[in-house]
């Protein structure tokens, strides 16, 4: 039976997963015709979702996660629902947006473009949005980034791939637009991290498979090199916009 290790980590994903910046949302909102109903795809514990709300008339958030959906954010404007992003029960020309959120790399890319397609209005724009590794400082970096490795390296197998490259080598069949740099920024101190940590799905099946939880040590060998308090940290944030313009 296959873990479903996004649902045993929700608790730490909705509290510790970091959060986009106001400027990603409304420069995707400046290409929109329409702010009447828009579809979460792999919507989690709900954070985009949450901000998603706060513009449009109703928002569809949808996981495969039972867990993830029972920690979503609430909103009397969202519904959430238990489907694949390959195949929903939503109706044609429905959406004037479908975002999607740190996930695609999991998809049949092939099949869920096909069901975007389906659901957008004409005219409707799709966001396939995503963020690099934690970043603090050059010393940091390079323990970060042995720790990802470790934790990551096989996790991904072929899905890490579109990760390293920022989605730039997805199929994606739709007129795109252009979008400038964004970028996450956040004040985190060791609590923070270790629940960042604890938030990845691949920490999760270590515990699962090998009885042990990775987080502490990786706490430690941070640790001396952190200070005291709270650090800035940063995520480079990678976004495809397009639009759909054949029905």
């Amino acid at each position: 039976m296959q873990i479903d290790h996004y649902s045993i980590q929700a608790e730490y994903y909705a509290k510790y997963r970091p959060n986009y910046p106001p400027a990603l949302f409304k420069f995707i909102y400046n290409q929109l015709e329409e702010n009447d109903l828009v579809w979460d795809c792999a919507t989690g514990t709900g954070q985009v979702a949450a901000k998603l709300a706060n513009h449009f008339q109703m928002v569809f958030g949808t996981d495969l996660s039972e867990g993830q959906l029972k920690n979503a954010i609430q909103k009397s404007n969202i519904e959430y629902h238990l489907m694949p992003a390959e195949k929903t029960t939503f109706l044609d020309d429905s959406f004037d947006l479908v975002t999607v959120a740190q996930a695609i790399h999991w998809f049949n890319m092939t099949q869920f473009f096909e069901e975007v397609k389906r659901t957008l209005k004409p005219n409707g724009v799709i966001a396939v949005i995503g963020y690099d590794k934690l970043r603090v400082d050059e010393v940091l970096n390079l323990i970060i980034e042995e720790i990802y490795s470790e934790m990551f390296g096989d996790f991904f197998d072929n899905c890490r791939q579109f990760i390293y490259t920022h989605y730039s080598n997805i199929p994606f069949p739709f007129e795109e637009i252009e979008t400038p740099k964004f970028e996450i920024k956040a004040k985190w101190d060791l609590n923070d991290l270790e629940g960042f940590f604890h938030s990845w799905a691949p920490v999760q099946k270590v515990k699962n498979d090998e009885g042990v939880d990775p987080v502490p040590g990786f706490i430690n060998r941070v640790r001396p090199h952190w200070g005291e308090g709270k650090r800035a940290i940063h995520f480079q944030i990678f976004l495809r916009l397009g639009r759909f313009v054949e029905k």
